[in-house]
């Protein structure tokens, strides 16, 4: 389910008009959590590029279209 996921989220956002190089410069910036292969983290700096790309809104709507759950940047993963 892991790469099925990445996978949808490339596609996510490919369909929401995200170009290419977004895409993949995106998805180099999105880590992996260690407790669970559907959450996501990203750091403050890709989350302030993206709103200021204006590209947050559609993340936020391709991972949830992908069933994947964001953790934000701070909060510690136990």
């Amino acid at each position: 389910m892991y790469n099925e996921d990445n996978s949808n989220l490339r596609g996510n956002l490919a369909s929401y008009g995200v170009t290419p190089e977004k895409v993949e410069l995106i998805m180099s910036k999105v880590k992996d959590s260690k407790l669970d292969e559907d959450y996501k983290i990203i750091d403050k700096d890709t989350y302030l590029w993206m709103v200021n790309e204006g590209l947050w809104d559609i993340f936020e709507k391709s991972c949830k279209d992908a069933n994947i759950i964001l953790t934000r940047w701070n909060e510690p993963e136990r």
